[in-house]
């Protein structure tokens, strides 16, 4: 398999760097697209990249914020390929910083109209572990069972920050390759520990490499300290944390962990 980041929030000429996240994978000839970035820069990276939507086999949604769902109605419209992601993504959500005005951390309008625009055989609602394309599944709902992994930030269901958002809709996709588990995550709200958990009780094949956000930008010390120790004792060989990961933690992860910590950006492709 091969997957390219089109969308991070690091990148060099002739890339545009915005705060979204996106990939192309292409597994087994089938190609499929991963969150779809923010805003213009995506589209400038896909142009630069050639790629071409109506090719895509599949396009999936990592969860239902702003910054992985920016441009899925001009996705979904130059593709006739299903769509595939858990329901909540059409909710509303907030999230309000301590001194700043709430705001909204939606996915645009314009995506919600788009998926809800789709003829009924484009729909892929993943409740469960779902498979994408041969080989490469989702998988679903994530099951919260750490006591120091959050969702990362101060998410809520309403403007005045009276309901959490859990967002329910947080999933990652993995398939299995000759050199072990790939996980390809899109911000890892559920908590990349919870996420590995998750996936090891679906199969008995060691986890090889973990490639995408894993918000830590705002965890604590206690958890950072924790999640370091667990990945030391998971066996994963490399890391690529990009997008939410957190610019300060970055340097931490290739310090302490054992697994090979690989630095992506836009444009940057890995084969397994």
């Amino acid at each position: 398999m091969n997957i390219t980041i089109l969308s991070d929030n690091l990148a060099e000429p002739p890339f545009e760097a915005e705060h979204g996240l996106a990939y192309l994978i292409e597994i087994k000839g089938q190609r499929v697209l991963f969150d779809s970035g923010q805003g213009e820069p995506f589209l400038h990276n896909c142009g630069e990249l050639n790629i071409d939507f109506g090719a895509l086999d599949a396009v999936v949604l990592s969860h239902g914020h702003y910054d992985h769902g920016g441009n899925l109605a001009t996705v979904l419209a130059h593709t006739e390929a299903p769509f595939f992601a858990h329901p909540s993504v059409m909710i509303p959500r907030f999230s309000n910083h301590e001194g700043k005005p709430s705001k909204s951390v939606a996915i645009p309008q314009s995506a919600k109209e788009a998926i809800m625009n789709l003829h009924h055989s484009r729909h892929r609602w993943i409740h469960g572990v779902t498979e994408i394309v041969p080989g490469l599944f989702a998988t679903g709902p994530i099951p919260r069972i750490t006591e120091y992994e959050t969702t990362g930030g101060p998410f809520y269901l309403d403007s005045i920050s009276k309901k959490p958002d859990l967002l329910p809709d947080d999933l990652a996709l993995f398939t299995e390759t000759k050199s072990g588990i790939v996980i390809i995550t899109g911000c890892c709200h559920s908590g990349i520990v919870n996420t590995i958990e998750y996936i090891r009780s679906l199969t008995d094949t060691p986890i090889h490499t973990i490639i995408g956000g894993l918000h830590l930008l705002n965890a604590d010390q206690n958890r950072l300290d924790k999640t370091i120790a667990y990945l030391n004792e998971s066996g994963v060989q490399q890391i690529i944390p990009i997008h939410c990961t957190g610019e300060q933690v970055i340097p931490l992860l290739k310090d302490q962990c054992r697994s090979k910590v690989i630095s992506g950006t836009v444009g940057y492709s890995i084969s397994i």
